[in-house]
């Protein structure tokens, strides 16, 4: 259950971001360019990091919709099941396997990061535009987590998180551009993305 009285049992993000559009539609585009702008990383690779991000944090909120947001990249969820109980064992190929090393000591001991881990991920084979951007990634999805377990907001149902992993697929994570149609009646989001209430 939420932990405040104005949000409602089964409220989501999408309540949080209708109250306070000043501060969420910002936070909105600042998402989309993360994690759907021109990067090295591919959508896909972003969303894995950001499901592993939240498993690490147990969010799980946060975690359920990233398994179905990278699942519709491709992502097969058991892969990520597999690296929060045994990153080692996971099947995923070396350069990946030191990135996600990177985001969970990121995420767990941030600030234990020395140039030697940057290093380590360069002799990877990793750009560092592309360790910036897993920067970038795991930064927000860390924000998002504390949002969502600050406010209490409880798991979405599988379904609710495939509808909104299809609908961010086509529109990206800015919901002030999404066209209304898309928008179900009376959603919250729909009074969001027309802007703060005067």
């Amino acid at each position: 259950m939420p932990h405040f009285s104005f949000l409602a049992a089964g409220a989501t993000m999408a309540e949080l971001m209708a109250r306070r559009p000043d501060r969420f539609a910002p936070l909105a585009r600042l998402t989309d360019e993360v994690m759907c702008g021109p990067s090295p990383l591919d959508r896909g690779t972003r969303e894995l990091i950001a499901a592993y991000v939240s498993g690490l944090n147990g969010c799980r909120y946060c975690f359920g919709a990233h398994v179905a947001f990278a699942e519709s990249h491709g992502i097969d969820p058991d892969l990520l099941r597999a690296l929060l109980e045994d990153p080692e064992k996971a099947r995923v190929d070396a350069p990946l396997r030191a990135l996600l090393a990177f985001c969970r000591k990121l995420t767990e001991t941030p600030s234990r990061i020395v140039d030697g881990d940057v290093a380590e991920l360069c002799a990877a084979g990793w750009s560092e535009a592309a360790i910036e951007d897993a920067i970038a990634v795991v930064a927000l999805v860390n924000l998002y987590n504390r949002l969502m377990d600050g406010y209490g907001i409880e798991p979405r149902a599988a379904e609710g998180n495939r509808a909104r992993a299809a609908l961010i697929r086509e529109y990206g994570y800015d919901f002030t551009r999404y066209p209304e149609d898309r928008l179900m009646a009376g959603s919250p989001l729909q009074s969001a993305a027309k802007g703060p209430k005067a």
